[in-house]
């Protein structure tokens, strides 16, 4: 729904991030409130393991966009694909980096209701060290009265948000608001821990519906 560039700063002379919003979604009111609602959560969300947004603006022919730090690496799901199953040592190493994101953001009343290996970036700090980056808050639920945020509502009643392959069981039910919490999130990680150690997921579907009843049942 959105593009991806990289680009340069003219002032500062850094290399940044742009997520700009297709042209074909710019007269989308909803999605466009869904998409400011992630600059808006994410900036709020200063933590080693989340990407970091710098601003939010329009395009001269009415896109919104983010800019954001620009993170050289592969995502999880890339690493899991090339490289296979992952050492039991590296993989905890990771799904700590992401708890550790997971917790600042619920500390702020914020759940990101779409923990995958898509969403997690894998870099390297400044040491050297493998690092994770956790992205997307774009569908997060926002606990009510963490922001001045009032009018702002991710998601219509009776929704499912999610990845149907890491989706927790709240969240297949089509449950919304106060009815999701943080314990979603650390669902989703331990069925992306499970898919690190062993190469493949915990339950196997055709259909998305599949997924969810597996996750429900």
């Amino acid at each position: 729904m959105a593009d991806v560039y990289r680009a340069k700063h003219l002032a500062f002379n850094e290399i940044c991030a742009i997520k700009v919003v297709k042209a074909k979604y710019a007269d989308d009111t909803a999605f466009n409130n869904r998409f400011k609602g992630e600059a808006v959560l994410t900036r709020k969300l200063r933590h080693p393991n989340a990407i970091a947004v710098e601003d939010y603006d329009t395009t001269e022919d009415g896109r919104p966009y983010i800019v954001m730090e620009f993170v050289k690496g592969r995502n999880l799901r890339s690493v899991i694909d090339e490289d296979g199953a992952l050492p039991v040592r590296r993989a905890l190493s990771i799904a700590l980096q992401v708890a550790r994101a997971l917790a600042a953001a619920h500390k702020l009343g914020i759940t990101h209701r779409d923990i995958k290996p898509d969403n997690i970036l894998i870099t390297q700090d400044e040491r050297g060290n493998e690092a994770a980056k956790v992205l997307d808050f774009g569908i997060a639920k926002v606990k009510e009265g963490a922001f001045t945020m009032a009018a702002y509502t991710a998601t219509r009643k009776g929704m499912v948000v999610g990845t149907p392959q890491y989706m927790s069981p709240e969240q297949a039910r089509g449950k919304v608001g106060d009815e999701i919490d943080s314990r979603a999130d650390i669902y989703s990680l331990g069925v992306v821990l499970y898919e690190m150690v062993t190469g493949r997921l915990p339950f196997e579907s055709d259909t998305p519906m599949g997924y969810c009843l597996e996750h429900l049942h």
